[in-house]
């Protein structure tokens, strides 16, 4: 089983989720999802590689659960990434039906990993959508599969004054 890897503190919670979605990825990928990832980054890449995953951050929130006092709080972080496979130029329908097929794995993935190696071991990751796209790196069109997730992880805060 993979570990969980930990940068330390809230700082770094960011990174520590990118860097367990894409430990996971590197464990199951080819297994799981039938494709070897060229390369994963844990953020956009100006210039991918084809078969390769970017795990970009789209946005956060930090929601309160409980005040304990004056000193202790307790949030839910939640996290929603966009993680992005790149196929190869498109040239016909058959690239779409691969991408599809490639993103139905990388969904099937974050489904049965969805504590990622315990990362957010009490509340999980959902996948919220997935889809084809082109996009557009320097002056080429790339075929790629966009898969959108959430996590959700605990997290405490405790005030030393």
């Amino acid at each position: 089983m993979a570990r969980d890897i930990d940068l330390g503190g809230l700082d770094n919670v960011f990174d520590n989720a990118a860097r367990n979605i894409k430990e996971v990825f590197q464990q199951y990928g080819k297994d799981e999802a039938g494709v070897r990832f060229s390369r994963i980054y844990t953020e956009d890449e100006p210039n991918p590689r084809s078969h390769s995953l970017a795990i970009v951050l789209d946005n956060h929130e930090h929601q309160l659960r409980s005040w304990i006092g004056r000193q202790k709080r307790n949030f839910t972080i939640v996290m929603n990434f966009n993680i992005i496979y790149y196929h190869e130029q498109p040239e016909n329908d058959a690239r779409k039906k691969e991408v599809q097929k490639i993103i139905w794995g990388i969904c099937q993935i974050l489904l049965k990993h969805n504590t990622l190696n315990g990362f957010c071991d009490r509340l999980g990751s959902t996948v919220t959508g997935s889809e084809y796209v082109r996009r557009q790196i320097n002056n080429n069109i790339m075929s790629a599969g966009l898969v959108r997730v959430t996590l959700r992880k605990l997290h405490t805060v405790t005030d030393i004054d």
